[in-house]
């Protein structure tokens, strides 16, 4: 699901705001199954525990993505939305956290600081 709505290989990593909407909807049907997850000894735990993390995991990052709103790696991650780099706008940190309460994703931005100096990545 993720690689065809997310930008996977199969679609040249490219994507847009639509698609990881839909990416978005699909995600959010899985944990209402999680309840539904049996295990019969330790290894089928691990397993359950893991589709969970890669849930979390999978909606943590097309928040990421719907985000950031540019092409900040060509071919990696393409935003045929919003094709070109803006460093102007989005040379920071994309971050992001969880509310355990809610399970609601909340996404925040932290400013780059260059720590070498030099004019390697500044806009």
């Amino acid at each position: 699901m993720l690689e065809q709505y997310a930008g996977g290989a199969s679609t040249y990593y490219e994507m847009n705001e639509e698609m990881l909407q839909i990416a978005r909807q699909r995600l959010a049907k899985f944990p209402a199954d999680f309840d539904h997850l049996v295990a019969n000894d330790l290894h089928q735990l691990m397993k359950v525990h893991e589709i969970m993390d890669r849930v979390d995991v999978a909606q943590t990052l097309v928040e990421h993505l719907l985000h950031r709103r540019e092409t900040r790696w060509p071919s990696y991650q393409t935003r045929t939305d919003y094709p070109e780099r803006d460093d102007v706008n989005w040379l920071k940190f994309v971050n992001s956290r969880r509310d355990p309460k809610t399970g609601n994703i909340e996404v925040l931005t932290r400013p780059y600081e260059q720590v070498i100096p030099g004019d390697r990545y500044k806009p």
